[in-house]
Formats: C-alpha cells, structure tokens, sequence
C-alpha cells in the first residue's frame, strides 16, 4: 500500500499499480503519520472485460458513461471494438472509497497500456477532488512572489505559452501545473495546489500556495489585461471544469465555486507572444 498527499487530501493506494502509475506519482507520494485517508483506492486487474448495465445510465462522451444507483456511482470507460468496459471504477457517495477494475488490454489485446492506469486516476481525481471541496481546473498555473495565478484557455489558444514566457521574464516565478492544478479552501483562503497529473507536458510540482487570480486568456496583437465580471467568470470556470453527474456533486461544486469568486479575482487578457505579454499580465495582476 502507497500514500499520497495531493492538495491536502491523504489518499492510500492499494492492489496493482503500473510503473508509469508509480513513478509519475512519486513526488506525492507519504507517510500515514497517524492520519485517516481521506480516500481509500484499491485497484484490480481483469483479464475479461467488464459488463455495462443497462439502465440508468448517463452517457458523457462515446466512450464513457456513469451508471447512478444511491449507494454506488460507477464509472465505465469503454472501446469499440470491446464487448463490455475497459475500466470500471465503483465510488461510494462521498467519494472516499472507490475501487478500481481494469481489464488487461496489453495481455488481452495487445494494447499499449503505458498510461492506461495513469490516465483513469487523472480522470477520476476530478470526481474525487470534486466531493471534497476542491476543484480540478483546466489550466495552466505558475507561482510569483508566493502565490498562483491560473490562466485557462481552450485547447490550442496558448495558456502554456504564456505560462512559459512568465518562466523566461518573471525572476523567481516557478509552474504549479501545466494541466490541471487544484484549486480548493483552507481557513477561508483560496489556495492551489500542484498534483501528478498534469496533461501531455507532465509539468508539475507539489506545492501549496494561495490563489492571487485566474486569468483567462485570448489571442491578440496588443497585450491589455481587464477585470471579468462574477456571472462571466462563473461561465468561464465551468467551461473548465468536469461535469458533476449527480445533485450532491452540483451542490459542492457550486458552493466551492461561489466561494473562490468571492476571493479571486479574474480577468480577461488579450496577448501576443511576446516578453511584454508576461509582463503586462504581472504588472496587472501584481
């Protein structure tokens, strides 16, 4: 058994575990300490795919789907050329027991299975950070001066780039998460965190550190930082986030919501790609 601490959130680890899984994980991982999990992960592996219920489902995507009863929620991940689900992860309802099952598609199938695990942790980390207050943010994140800022964008527009350019002209600034950091409260502060998983990139660090804004970004041939609006920025947040897929999860995620806006601000920055794109941002923000 493993344990890791992620934006203050103890999970343990049990059962098997890949060397991907291990590795990209071992900068979280720590000791018991005498500490409770706050979440208990056991992981199986199948060598016959796992069969789908019929009803009472709710579909996500062509691949994925969540099947709802009051006391398990279940997810399925699943292939087209496969009779039944690849993975199937089982959570209880407050998301502090959850047992993983994954069929064996390298042996089975012959599939490359390097991030196979790593990447159904990644996305189930959501659901789990969800159900405990946190939000897993779409975004890329850097620390200056002691605090996070997140710039979100959709895929392509450059959050990364932007992020980089503050790497390269902001002395002493340093990532957070390339991908999707943490963003949760702690004694009535916004704070973020770095966690393992972290995109394509894998750029992270575990750190810790309060939450000074979310900035999110447009291309454009001038740079110009403006302040975003609650309902706006509301807007924008929820584009970045995962779905909740029943009541209990819409209830937290709006509540955590509620009380980062309160907090944070935001705003909207037009950038080209150049050193002052960074520094008009931080001169902005700072």
């Amino acid at each position: 058994m493993k344990f890791y601490n992620i934006a203050d959130m103890l999970l343990s680890v049990s059962g098997y575990m890949d060397e991907t899984t291990v590795s990209r994980m071992s900068g979280y991982e720590t000791e018991l300490s005498g500490r409770a999990p706050d979440v208990e992960i056991d992981i199986e592996l199948r060598d016959k795919p796992i069969e789908i219920p019929k009803d009472n489902c709710l579909i996500v995507s062509t691949n994925e789907m969540w099947h709802l009863s009051d006391s398990v929620l279940s997810y399925y991940l699943c292939f087209p050329d496969l009779d039944g689900a690849a993975v199937c992860v089982d959570c209880n309802p407050d998301f502090s027991k959850i047992h993983i099952c994954l069929y064996d598609v390298k042996a089975q199938l012959g599939y490359n299975d390097t991030c196979y695990l790593f990447n159904t942790m990644s996305n189930i980390l959501h659901y789990i950070a969800l159900n405990h207050g946190r939000l897993v943010f779409h975004s890329s994140s850097v620390c200056a001066e002691g605090m996070g800022v997140a710039f979100s964008a959709s895929s392509g527009v450059g959050k990364s780039t932007h992020t980089g350019l503050w790497l390269e002209n902001i002395p002493g600034c340093s990532y957070i998460n390339d991908d999707t950091p943490i963003i949760s409260i702690s004694e009535g502060r916004v704070m973020i965190s770095g966690s393992p998983f972290a995109g394509t990139s894998g750029i992270n660090s575990n750190v810790t550190v309060p939450l000074k804004a979310i900035v999110f970004v447009t291309r454009g041939e001038e740079n110009k930082v403006v302040p975003v609006d609650t309902v706006t920025a509301f807007v924008r947040i929820m584009s970045q986030l995962k779905k909740p897929v029943n009541d209990i999860m819409s209830d937290k995620l709006i509540s955590t919501l509620n009380l980062i806006l309160k907090s944070v601000p935001c705003y909207f920055m037009e950038c080209n790609i150049s050193p002052e794109a960074a520094l008009t941002a931080y001169k902005a923000i700072f």
